[in-house]
């Protein structure tokens, strides 16, 4: 008997591959990566690689189940004591640790390589956490005044090329962190430089983020957001943006509500205990339960699909840092 229904599954299979040839591959994709998932995230995986996303979004089926990983943590389950006691915490005693600096110094210099050492600073695993993803856009955005100010160098009528202009910013940068960057030898370097690029890239997939959602993703996100944003792509993380604000409506406005956090903590400040309390006082509970309720729930395929504009390769990402330092914003 079996053997007959193992006959019948062959004939349909053979029916569907010579028929519905598309069908049968995204069948196919769907369970290669539904194999390489846990069945929590099944349904998430189900929705992406439906037939109905929007024409610009690109699949990356090697980095599926990193997007899909990535959709579920977008809201902590437990925001509300996370709130009450981390942030809280923070925002009056100060998320940044302590650091001395000669105020000579050149202040993108300066300012990166403080940014470079709290990327890998050891503190409690909340702490890390959160200053990590705040020290990585950091990062970002000095890396990119660097690349500005190398440009700027360059005499108008000599021809360099964009990589030339990326490499230098990185090396200087590099060479002024590195006090003994001139006497380290070649393989050092080059260790030391694919690890500055992969928290800086880190940092811009944050930003590319912020961009798609709000700053305050950087604070409402679960832990398991950071590990699977170091394998995503520019593509990836629009995927992940059109998952979440279609299967997650409510979290956009949850990000709103703790933008002010983000400004706080990218200007390494403190409030007063007034502040704090007026901050809290403010918050709209209702949209947030509204939010860790709809996360509470397998992530529905929505009616229609909204598209999600890609953004552009003009797009300043780094504006939002800009705005919060109190820099000129540029109009992209």
């Amino acid at each position: 008997m079996s053997g007959s229904n193992d006959d019948q599954k062959q004939a349909l299979a053979d029916f569907l591959f010579l028929n519905y040839p598309d069908f049968f591959y995204h069948l196919e994709d769907l369970e290669n990566a539904k194999s390489r998932t846990g069945k929590q995230y099944h349904e998430g995986l189900e929705i992406i690689l439906g037939n109905d996303l929007p024409t610009d979004v690109f699949v990356n089926l090697d980095n599926i189940t990193f997007v899909v990983r990535a959709g579920y943590a977008a809201l902590r389950p437990d925001l509300k004591r996370f709130t009450d006691e981390m942030l809280c915490t923070w925002l009056v005693s100060g998320l940044w640790p302590e650091t001395c600096y000669n105020p000579e110094d050149d202040e993108i210099w300066m300012q990166c390589s403080i940014d470079m050492m709290h990327v890998g600073i050891e503190k409690d695993p909340e702490t890390r956490t959160m200053l990590r993803r705040v020290a990585q856009i950091r990062m970002y955005y000095w890396y990119e005044e660097q690349v500005k100010r190398v440009r700027e160098m360059q005499p108008a009528d000599t021809l360099i090329f964009s990589h030339d202009i990326l490499e230098k910013a990185t090396y200087t940068l590099l060479e002024r962190f590195y006090s003994d960057w001139k006497i380290t030898d070649h393989v050092s370097r080059e260790e030391l430089r694919k690890t500055f690029e992969a928290e800086k890239e880190v940092g811009k997939k944050w930003c590319e983020l912020v961009y798609y959602l709000g700053e305050g993703i950087l604070v409402i996100c679960g832990k398991i957001m950071d590990t699977q944003m170091k394998s995503l792509s520019s593509d990836d993380v629009h995927t992940l943006a059109t998952f979440i604000i279609n299967c997650y409506p409510h979290l956009p406005q949850v990000c709103r509500c703790f933008d002010s956090v983000v400004k706080t903590f990218i200007q390494k400040r403190v409030l007063s205990h007034d502040e704090l309390r007026q901050w809290h006082d403010e918050l709209n509970w209702d949209i947030i339960k509204g939010g860790l309720q709809e996360i509470k729930q397998p992530p529905q395929q929505p009616v229609s699909w909204f598209p999600v504009e890609k953004l552009s390769a003009m797009i300043d990402l780094t504006n939002f840092i800009r705005s919060a330092l109190h820099r000129d914003v540029s109009i992209s």
